[in-house]
Order: structure tokens, then sequence, then C-alpha cells
């Protein structure tokens, strides 16, 4: 997938320092600290939705790609089908059933119907496993909380000391 993301880039991107406490003469302010944070985390926030747009907006184009591809395939296969089974029909129903086209129309239609329905059942456990889900947003998110609370607690820790 086509999506990247690069960690660390959220106070830099716009162009603040990261946030730690620096003990001497150039501290800031508690109030300027957290203002920062907070600004962090709204371009945090920002940032995993504009992921998810574009992982949901890639995922959906693929899934199109790969339904029309089958739409395709299916008509080909169809018009395919048809002339097979009139040929099955006709080559059953002559000689081997003395004549009863109906009975050989029947068991190849019995059959394709078997068929079919086990290829679309195994095209749609594919559709199902692949799944909607922005994995990368997700993956990323929980990250991003791990990261949030690691800052926090490095803050307090800073504060504290």
């Amino acid at each position: 997938m086509a999506v990247e993301r690069r960690h660390g880039e959220v106070g830099r991107a716009a162009g603040r320092r990261p946030l730690t406490l620096h003990r001497g003469a150039e501290e800031p302010p508690i109030g300027e600290l957290v203002k920062g944070l907070a600004e962090d985390a709204g371009e945090l926030v920002r940032q995993e939705i504009a992921l998810a747009k574009l992982e949901m907006r890639e995922t959906a184009s693929t899934m199109m790609k790969e339904a029309t591809s089958v739409a395709v395939g299916g008509v080909v296969a169809l018009l395919g089908g048809m002339a097979l089974t009139a040929f099955l029909v006709v080559l059953l129903g002559g000689p081997i059933f003395g004549g009863n086209y109906w009975l050989s129309a029947l068991i190849i239609g019995v059959i394709m119907l078997v068929v079919g329905g086990v290829m679309a059942k195994r095209a749609l456990g594919k559709m199902k496993a692949r799944g909607l889900k922005p994995e990368e947003t997700l993956r990323t998110l929980s990250e991003d909380r791990r990261w949030m609370a690691r800052e926090r607690e490095q803050f307090k820790r800073e504060l504290t000391a």
C-alpha cells in the first residue's frame, strides 16, 4: 500500500521544537508547554484522519478494479458457458438419453448451479477476508496512543523533578 507515515514529525511540521522541559534560563512556561502539546495532539489527529481517508480511498479503488475484472470475466465465462451448455444438452439428450433433451438440460443445469455456488462462496470468502478496515490507520492510531502516553508520563516526571 502506498500510504506512508513518518513518526516524530508532528511537532516539527509546524516549525516548533519537540516538547521537552529544560532546566535553566530558557525554560518555557507550563502554559506554553500544555498549549504546544494540545496543538501537537490536534495536528496528530488531523494527520490520522487524512491517513484514514487516503487508505479508504485506496482500498475502494482497489476493490472497484477487482470488481470490474470479475464482472468482465463473468460475462465472458457466461457466454462460453451458454455455448457449452447447449453442446452438452444436445450431446447427452440425443444418443445417451434417447431424445430426452429435458433430462440432459436438467442434469447439466444442476451441475452448473453447484459449481457456480461453490465459486461464488469462495469469492465472497476472499472478499470478506480482505475486509475494508483501514489496517494501517488502526496500527498508527495505536502507536500514537502509546506515544501520547509516554509523552504525558515524561512531562509529569519532568514537571515534578
